[in-house]
C-alpha cells in the first residue's frame, strides 16, 4: 500500500466515522409530526380505505384518529356508518353515544335517529314495540342551564314578552321557554334573558316521537311505568287542548303529555311539555366578599360604599345590592350573573369595576381599590424665618409604604427623582420659607429641619414650621424648642397620613 492511498484510508475512516454517527442520530429522531397532523393522515387514510372496501382497517385508523383527537365528529359518524353496515349495530349505537358525550351536537342524536328509523323500515314487525324514553335528551334536560344550551347550540328564533322568554335552536325541533314564577326568578331584569344558571321552566318537542320513542305508534302508561317512568298518573279533560294529560317524572323531569282517557299516547304530536328541577333556592345567591383598600398605601378604606348594578357597564340606574365597607371589608349575597360594581368613600375617587359571579360558585372574593382625591392624603411641611443672614433647609426621612428606610433631600436637585414629593424654596412677602410636600403620606416619615451653619441658626432665627395636611386650608403652627440635640431638629413623625410625635410646643 503507498503513502497516498494510506492519507486517503486515514482521511475517510474520520468522515465515515461521523456519517455513522450522523445516521444514528437521524435514525433515533423522535417523529416531529402534531396531534393534528396525525388526526388528518388518519381520517384520510381510513377514508380510502372505505373506497377500496377495507372496512376493518378504515376502523382502526379511525379509533386512532379519535385517539389523537377525541373532539371532533366526523370520526364519530363516520366509525358508525361502518359499524351499522356490517351490522354491528351495539357498537355503532355507542360510538355515537361517545361521540355525543364529548361534542356535545345533536347532529349524533340525528344521525342516531336516521339509523332508528331505518331500522324501522327495514324491520317493520318492530315498528309498534314499545322502545323506552330517550336518554339522550332526558340527560340533558335535566341538568342543562342556559348557559350550556347557548354554548352547544346555535340560536334560532327567541321571543322575550314581559316575565316569559322563548328559545329555538337549529339542532333539534323544541322549544324553551324561561318564565318566572313567584318561587324561582329565572330572567336578568338588565338583559330580559334567562340567568346563565337558569334551567327552562319548561320544554316542549315539536315531535313527541323524539323523546319518547315510539309515541306515533302508541304507548301506554303501563309502557312508561315499565320503562323507568315513576309516579305515572292519567288526569282529567283539558277542553283547550282536547284530550286528558298523563303526568310522570323520569331522569330528574317532570312530564305532562296528551293522552286517551285510557292512558293511552297516539300520535308523535300529541301535546307535550317537560319541566326540569329548578336550581335549588340556596344556590341562587352566591357569597360575595372582599375589602376595599387605598391603591397606593395599601391599607383599609372604612367606611367605603359600595353599589352592586345587575349587568355590564352599568353605572347608574336601579341598585340591586348596597353594602358598606365598616372597616374595610364588605359581605353581601348575589345571584348569579354580571354586575357593575360602584365603589365611593370620602376623600376619594369614586371607581367602577366590573364583576361576574358563575352560577356554580358558593362563594366569590372580590377586592377594591381607590385612589385619592388630589389634595387627601399628603402633608406639606413650611419652614419660615424673617432674617435674610438664615437659612434653613428641609430635610426627610422615612419608610414609604413601598419600601425600607430613605432619605430625602429635596433641595438637592440630583435626589429630585427619588423624592416622592415636591419641594419649594423662596421669599415671600419678607418671609424666608423653604417647604416640602409628600404627595402620598402612607408610610412612615420624619420631617427634618437643618440650620445651614449650624443647628443654633433654628433657635436664633426664631423660625416657625407649619404643616398642612390634606386639604386643610389652616395649618398645624409648631415652635422651634429652646434645645435642639443632635444635628438637626425632628419636628415630627407622619404615619399612614396622621401626625404623631410633635417635637415642639404645639398652637
Amino acid at each position: 500500500m503507498n503513502g497516498v492511498s494510506k492519507k486517503l484510508i486515514l482521511v475517510l475512516i474520520p468522515l465515515l466515522v461521523l456519517l455513522l454517527a450522523l445516521g444514528g442520530v437521524l435514525v433515533f429522531l423522535p417523529d416531529s409530526k402534531s396531534s393534528d397532523e396525525i388526526y388528518v393522515e388518519q381520517i384520510n387514510a381510513a377514508r380510502k380505505l372505505v373506497e377500496s372496501g377495507d372496512y376493518q382497517g378504515a376502523i382502526s385508523h379511525y379509533k386512532t384518529a379519535i385517539e389523537k383527537d377525541n373532539t371532533k365528529e366526523d370520526p364519530y359518524l363516520e366509525l358508525a356508518r361502518i359499524y351499522f353496515s356490517l351490522n354491528m349495530t351495539e357498537e355503532g349505537l355507542q360510538t355515537l353515544r361517545d361521540g355525543y358525550t364529548i361534542t356535545r351536537s345533536l347532529t349524533i342524536l340525528g344521525e342516531l335517529e336516521s339509523h332508528e328509523a331505518a331500522q324501522d323500515e327495514t324491520e317493520p314487525q318492530q315498528t309498534a314495540e314499545w322502545k323506552g324514553i330517550n336518554d339522550s335528551f332526558t340527560d340533558m334536560f335535566s341538568s342543562y342551564s342556559f348557559s350550556q344550551y347557548t354554548e352547544a347550540f346555535t340560536l334560532k328564533d327567541e321571543v322575550t314578552v314581559s316575565d316569559k322568554y322563548t328559545v329555538t335552536y337549529s339542532q333539534f325541533e323544541a322549544e324553551f321557554t324561561y318564565e318566572n314564577s313567584f318561587e324561582n326568578t329565572v330572567l336578568d331584569p338588565s338583559t330580559g334573558k334567562p340567568y346563565p344558571f337558569a334551567r327552562p321552566t319548561s320544554i316542549h318537542m315539536q315531535k313527541l316521537g323524539q323523546l319518547i320513542v315510539g309515541a306515533e305508534n302508541g304507548v301506554t302508561a303501563e309502557d312508561l311505568h315499565k320503562g323507568g317512568a315513576e309516579n305515572v298518573q292519567i288526569g282529567g279533560y283539558d277542553q283547550a287542548l282536547g284530550c286528558h294529560i298523563m303526568t310522570f317524572t323520569y331522569h330528574g323531569l317532570s312530564f305532562k303529555v296528551g293522552c286517551s282517557e285510557d292512558g293511552r299516547i297516539n300520535g308523535d304530536n300529541a301535546y307535550n311539555s317537560v319541566v326540569p328541577q329548578p336550581v335549588k333556592g340556596e344556590a341562587l345567591t352566591v357569597k360575595v366578599f372582599g375589602k376595599v383598600t387605598d391603591r397606593i398605601g395599601g391599607k383599609n378604606i372604612s367606611g367605603a360604599t359600595l353599589k352592586f348594578r345587575a349587568g355590564k357597564s352599568k353605572r347608574d340606574g336601579e341598585v340591586s345590592v348596597m353594602e358598606t365597607a365598616y372597616d374595610g371589608n364588605y359581605s353581601t349575597e348575589l345571584e348569579p350573573g354580571d354586575y357593575t360594581v360602584e365603589i365611593s368613600a370620602e376623600k376619594y375617587n369614586t371607581e367602577f369595576a366590573e364583576l361576574s359571579i358563575p352560577a356554580e360558585s358558593k362563594e366569590e372574593e372580590k377586592n377594591f381599590e381607590l385612589s385619592r382625591k388630589a389634595g387627601y392624603g399628603q402633608v406639606r411641611m413650611v419652614v419660615e424665618w424673617t432674617d435674610s443672614k438664615y437659612d434653613m433647609g428641609v430635610h426627610i426621612k422615612g419608610i414609604p409604604s413601598t419600601g425600607g428606610w430613605t432619605e430625602f433631600w429635596p433641595e438637592y436637585g440630583d435626589r429630585e427623582t427619588e423624592f416622592i414629593g415636591a419641594h419649594d424654596k423662596g421669599v415671600r412677602d419678607g418671609v424666608y420659607y423653604d417647604s416640602a410636600t409628600l404627595f402620598d403620606a402612607y408610610g412612615t416619615y420624619e420631617f427634618h429641619v437643618h440650620g445651614k451653619r449650624s443647628k443654633q441658626d433654628i433657635i436664633d432665627a426664631k423660625a416657625v414650621v407649619k404643616l398642612y395636611v390634606d386639604d386643610k386650608a389652616q395649618p398645624i403652627t409648631i415652635d422651634v424648642p429652646s434645645t435642639i440635640s443632635g444635628s438637626y431638629w425632628i419636628v415630627c413623625r407622619v404615619e399612614d397620613g396622621e401626625i404623631k410625635q410633635i417635637n415642639g410646643s404645639q398652637r
